[in-house]
């Protein structure tokens, strides 16, 4: 009895344990209902803690079962009440986590607030700027609501143009009438032309009487009135223009030696020797008293048949008293060249600048050493010039693919094969890309008519060389048919056909920079495959002025005018037709009838590094110096640590001028081109036979402008030149620039440097 009522006791003392359990699951069932209101206001955690919550009332339910079999079992009762217990700490313990969660929670909640604050601020600023682009668009729309009523206007007055040109074309046809009249009347003064024939047949036995009475005027008169006999014939002393400036610079430098006038006079005489045979008296008359009236009868030639920039504008211009009429010499003017300019260095010295005829025929300005003109492709060495530069500090290499600076210039396919175009193909004319011819056939036909004429030619010239004429008369012969042949070329007016018939030497659209002038052959097929064959391409150094402006990190022009200035330029600048450019001499070209009438406006914007400079002789000298300067420094001992350094390296300049495999000359069939510059190395494959000096050049052709830069560099003595107090540059410079375009003028230059050179000579022997 006692036993049961210890078990009865002890189950009511479980009773009490199993009700304290309730209160206290009671209790903790509040304490989730609070943690579950929490939960549902977290987002991701509130689901989970649910399901915890409910496994911990699975577990109380298990313990009211485990406590209502309890009676039988107490000892499992107690086991189960231990359970619980632990339970409700792994609850307790959750719990808390739960909370540290919903902390982290709420901070997070707090920063997305911040952040979609911050967007809708961006966003606000956003609409601002959509509100002002929307104006600006409004704007735009009126601005070419404008430019289409501004576009209907400019084609009404094209159509009233095309209605002028009809009726202009209505009289050229009256004027070809006319003309056809005047061919007639032309061949009556042939014939009137034929009697001077015989006339001045008679004249020459009266040579040896004119020379007793040289000095008297009645007999200059005699000259002049038997040289106007046949007039017609002076005006093909046009073509001899640039013999009578050679003849002009034996005049300036050698005078003051009496050795050299039998030189002179020889030179002179050819000149006056290309008239026809109807002036053998004339020929004569100055062959022997040449150094008496050479100034006059370059005068009198420069006055009849090419510039007069001598003649006075208030008056009519006379020679020797005879009166010339003003028409007279417009006629003249518009039959020759307008306006030359002539430069001439010897050892870093400008020996002689002169601008010779008009730099602008309309206004009578004349042209002086100061007058500026389009160099045309003179402007690629002045490129080739930068582009060493940045090869010197590391900044551009020139066998990287191009799209390593231009990334915009698009990877080329030959024939199926992917090829590569470098810096230094670029520059050598080896890339492949077009000039301004676009048809490839029309191409690759100019290609093999110039390759069967230098085949044709080549023996000619291997028969001369093996027969070794070297006496004076074959020397003039010769020099007398190298200037025949330079002057046929000048007198295809109005030029070189195929060459100025091409569109693009036309184009007047501004770019505003190189990048943007390559959209006009970037995607236009390769001609051959790069480093196969030579091609000359001016578009091919426009995408070298983009390599350029990539490695200096500069715009081109910019660059360019900053090196300018470092080499002492100070008149090369861009061929800018808004800039105001003081001394800018006008250009001309010649019409289908052979008449002298001013060029087509065009913007070289699109070319600036292959012919879009302007720049004067004196500049150009101090280019060719600087870089002769740089070429020889290498050779000369530094006494003293007084000598400079050149602008280049010595070897740079080396390299620019060693000439490339598969590259031809135009200008000049002894040279090979190199990088920018055409060179001829020294040869000579005879003995007491022509000899071939080095020498670098580069010729220019633009619209109504023709150029040549000779650098003719000394051959220095080793042995002498650390004996001798010299120091570079040692050579002749010459450049000449004309204000008329396809006028070949390599020849001339390689003459007088050889003169200049030839002088030098003779004085140091004299000296010695």
């Amino acid at each position: 009895m006692s036993s049961l009522e210890a078990v009865r006791r002890k189950i009511r003392s479980l009773q009490e344990q199993a009700d304290a359990a309730e209160e206290r699951a009671g209790r903790l069932q509040r304490e989730v209902d609070q943690e579950r209101a929490l939960r549902e206001e977290a987002e991701s955690e509130v689901a989970s803690l649910n399901r915890r919550i409910q496994l911990v009332e699975e577990e109380l339910d298990r313990a009211q079962e485990r406590l209502a079999t309890a009676l039988q079992k107490l000892e499992e009762a107690e086991k189960a009440a231990d359970e619980s217990e632990r339970g409700m700490k792994v609850i307790e313990n959750r719990a808390q986590k739960d909370e540290e969660k919903m902390e982290i929670q709420e901070i997070q909640l707090k920063e997305a607030k911040h952040i979609a604050e911050e967007a809708d601020r961006k966003y606000e600023e956003v609409a601002r700027k959509l509100v002002i682009i929307e104006s600006d668009l409004e704007r735009a729309e009126e601005r070419a609501e404008l430019s289409e009523s501004q576009v209907r206007q400019l084609e009404e007055q094209l159509r009233i143009m095309d209605q002028t040109l009809k009726a202009l074309m209505a009289a050229e046809d009256k004027y070809s009438q006319k003309e056809d009249k005047y061919e007639e009347e032309i061949k009556v003064l042939t014939d009137k032309l034929k009697e001077a024939e015989t006339r001045a047949e008679f004249a020459e036995r009266s040579v040896t009487k004119l020379e007793k009475s040289i000095d008297d005027l009645e007999d200059v008169g005699v000259f002049i009135s038997i040289v106007r006999s046949v007039n017609g014939q002076l005006w093909d002393l046009k073509n001899n223009f640039y013999s009578f400036v050679f003849c002009s610079i034996l005049l300036k430098a050698d005078t003051a030696h009496p050795s050299s006038s039998k030189e002179l006079g020889r030179r002179q005489s050819y000149v006056l020797g290309n008239v026809d045979e109807t002036s053998q008296f004339a020929k004569a008359w100055c062959f022997h008293k040449l150094v008496t009236i050479s100034r006059m009868s370059i005068l009198y030639l420069l006055l009849v048949g090419y510039t007069t920039a001598e003649q006075p504008k208030s008056c009519c211009p006379t020679f020797c008293g005879f009166p010339i009429s003003h028409q007279q010499c417009y006629e003249k003017d518009e039959a020759g060249i307008p306006g030359i300019l002539v430069g001439v260095s010897v050892d870093g010295k400008e020996v002689w600048s002169e601008g010779l005829g008009y730099a602008d025929v309309e206004n009578r300005v004349v042209c002086k050493p100061e007058t500026i003109m389009r160099i045309a492709s003179i402007s690629k060495c002045l490129t080739m010039m930068a582009v060493a530069k940045l090869w010197e500090e590391g900044k551009l290499d020139l066998d990287a693919p191009v799209q390593k600076y231009v990334p915009e210039f698009p990877e080329k396919v030959y024939e199926g094969e992917k090829v590569t175009i470098t810096t230094r193909l670029l520059v050598s004319h080896l890339s492949g890309i077009r000039h301004y011819e676009k048809d490839i056939t029309k191409v690759k036909e100019e290609k093999e008519k110039a390759n069967r004429a230098l085949k044709l030619t080549k023996p000619h010239q291997d028969k001369e060389q093996k027969e070794g004429k070297g006496t004076e008369k074959t020397d003039c012969a010769k020099q007398k048919k190298e200037h025949d042949s330079e002057t046929k070329s000048q007198n295809s007016k109005p030029g070189r056909k195929d060459e100025f018939l091409q569109e693009e030497y036309y184009l007047k659209e501004k770019f505003e920079s190189v990048i943007e002038s390559l959209k006009i052959f970037k995607n236009d097929p390769l001609f051959f495959k790069p480093g196969s064959q030579f091609l000359y391409s001016t578009h091919g150094f426009t995408l070298l002025s983009a390599v350029v402006e990539r490695a200096s990190g500069q715009k081109f022009t910019d660059y360019m005018l900053k090196m300018f200035r470092d080499l002492d330029m100070l008149s090369t600048v861009l061929d800018d037709n808004e800039a105001m450019i003081y001394n800018r001499a006008r250009c001309y070209i010649y019409n289908k009838k052979g008449r002298l009438v001013n060029a087509p406006y065009v913007d070289n914007s699109y070319k600036w590094a292959g012919g879009g400079f302007l720049s004067s002789v004196g500049d150009l000298l101090k280019f060719g110096n600087a870089l002769l300067y740089s070429y020889q420094a290498g050779q000369f001992k530094n006494r003293n640590a007084k000598l400079l350094p050149g602008y280049l390296k010595p070897g740079t300049v080396a390299m620019m001028w060693t000439p490339v495999p598969k590259t031809e000359v135009s200008w000049d069939r002894d040279g090979k081109y190199a990088m920018a510059w055409a060179v001829v190395e020294k040869n000579q494959q005879y003995g007491c036979c022509r000899q071939q000096r080095h020498y670098a050049s580069h010729t220019g052709g633009a619209v109504g402008a023709s150029s040549v830069l000779l650098i003719l560099p000394e051959e220095l003595d080793p042995e002498t030149l650390g004996t001798q107090p010299v120091a570079p540059p040692r050579g002749v410079i010459v450049t000449i620039i004309c204000n008329m375009q396809s006028v070949s003028l390599n020849s001339t230059a390689l003459k007088i440097a050889r003169e200049f050179d030839k002088e030098k000579q003779a004085q140091r022997d004299t000296c010695g």
